[in-house]
């Protein structure tokens, strides 16, 4: 998130939980990366992502399409073809920036080839992102339940606002470190490891606290891990409400949001020698505890309200090569969770196998691989019919080198997507593209 901060009074301790600094976000793309980062349109999918969604690998260059936007919104000429040549003319003389150079030189000359395309993309993806984070228009006044002077609407009210707050809150991010949902953790001093993550909360109350000041207190939010052991657990910690200010348009208002980012888990487990924390045995969920407090004068009347959140299962793994054994059974609890149903059979199992493909590499999936990876798991659930979970039946497959083929199988695919001509000098720098995805795949 880009950010640039001002000062603002710092409240008593009694007083809400919301950090004195206001983070400012400027411009569509970098608002809707904060508020929706994993939405994306399927118009994306294809060689463009590279270009316009952060969670696209390594190489990615959306801080262009940033740069970009607040020209537009100033009303400067925009050319994305300088932006991209000006970006290869200062890449670092490191072996990573070849295939950077490849890719910003097939970008460059797609958009060459198909600008008007390109520009008409531009034009609908603006108006997707604003019609996704930004409010309907009202043409009535909202009068909230509380605030109904009669005393019949006392309880019925306070019934109302319970149930709001208990809808109020939601997670943006769930933990996840890089591009997975799989943490790596690392011993430090005795008894304790960490392990870096990232989550998100936000709150839907701002404009309610801004129209209705000292009415509502946010406390600090109270975080434990699940589910709970007898050999390890969360090092007891709160995090703190930060205010960010959204100027999706310098013309337009900006708007402010609460939130709480969550970057760094420490585990404390036992000393013993004898004693393992078998951290990675099993997935974990976080919940947090958020609590407010809601004083109404008019009524004299003050309370507490908490509401639990439970983000989505995550792995936590000592080294990268436990990763593709974790990130398998996130996948499979994922789909347990979107299915509502205990077991998963091989179409269910191959739509979101294809589903988490295009989310990875940006590249809608083709015949080619539909068919390698259904030949393959049915080939694994007939050799395992005496295996009693989803996970062993499926397991070795999804993390075993010959699972990898099919990535070298969709390496054509990839080909067909970006229009390769044969023989051409485009052909050397998507072969490197193709390389890295498969690549970065590998790791998975």
């Amino acid at each position: 998130m880009s950010v640039s901060k001002a000062k603002i009074k710092r409240t008593a301790s009694s007083s809400p939980s919301i950090e004195p600094v206001i983070n400012i976000v400027n411009g569509l793309f970098e608002s809707y990366n904060f508020l929706a980062p994993n939405e994306y349109s399927e118009k994306t999918l294809g060689l463009l992502a590279f270009l316009l969604r952060k969670s696209i690998g390594e190489i990615n260059f959306s801080d262009i399409i940033d740069d970009a936007e607040k020209r537009y919104q100033q009303r400067q000429q925009n050319d994305y073809v300088t932006l991209l040549e000006d970006r290869r003319k200062n890449l670092a003389e490191i072996e990573a920036s070849i295939e950077k150079c490849l890719m910003i030189t097939r970008l460059i000359s797609y958009i060459n080839e198909n600008e008007s395309q390109f520009l008409s993309l531009i034009s609908d993806l603006r108006i997707d992102m604003r019609m996704r984070i930004t409010d309907k228009p009202i043409s009535k006044n909202i009068e909230y339940p509380a605030m109904r002077y009669d005393p019949q609407f006392h309880e019925a009210g306070l019934k109302e606002l319970e149930t709001l707050f208990s809808t109020s809150f939601m997670i943006l991010n769930h933990p996840h470190y890089g591009v997975n949902p799989v943490l790596i953790y690392e011993r430090r001093g005795t008894g304790q490891c960490v392990a870096k993550l990232s989550v998100t909360l936000v709150s839907l109350l701002s404009d309610f606290m801004q129209s209705h000041p000292n009415l509502i207190e946010l406390y600090d939010i109270e975080t434990s891990v699940l589910p709970l052991s007898p050999t390890y657990k969360l090092e007891s910690s709160t995090i703190s409400w930060k205010t960010c200010c959204l100027q999706i348009d310098p013309n337009e208002k900006p708007r402010t949001i609460q939130y709480a980012e969550l970057s760094l888990l420490t585990i404390q487990y036992p000393t013993n020698k004898n004693t393992r924390i078998h951290i990675g045995d099993e997935l974990h969920r976080l919940k947090f505890s958020i609590k407010l407090r809601l004083n109404l004068q008019q009524f004299n009347f003050s309370r507490c309200y908490q509401t639990p959140l439970e983000t989505l299962d995550f792995g936590i793994v000592s080294h990268n090569n436990y990763i593709p054994h974790s990130l398998t059974r996130v996948i499979l609890s994922d789909i347990r969770r979107h299915t509502h149903r205990p077991t998963t059979d091989v179409p269910q199992l191959l739509k979101y196998i294809l589903r988490f493909f295009c989310h990875r590499t940006g590249v809608s999936y083709g015949p080619c691989l539909k068919s390698y990876l259904e030949k393959e798991l049915y080939k694994a659930q007939n050799e395992r019919k005496n295996f009693q979970t989803m996970e062993d039946i499926y397991m070795n497959f999804k993390i075993s080198r010959e699972c990898l083929c099919f990535v070298t199988n969709e390496t054509i695919e990839l080909f067909n997507t970006f229009d390769i001509q044969k023989n051409s000098l485009s052909t050397i720098a998507d072969q490197k593209l193709a390389y890295y995805v498969v690549d970065n795949l590998a790791k998975l």
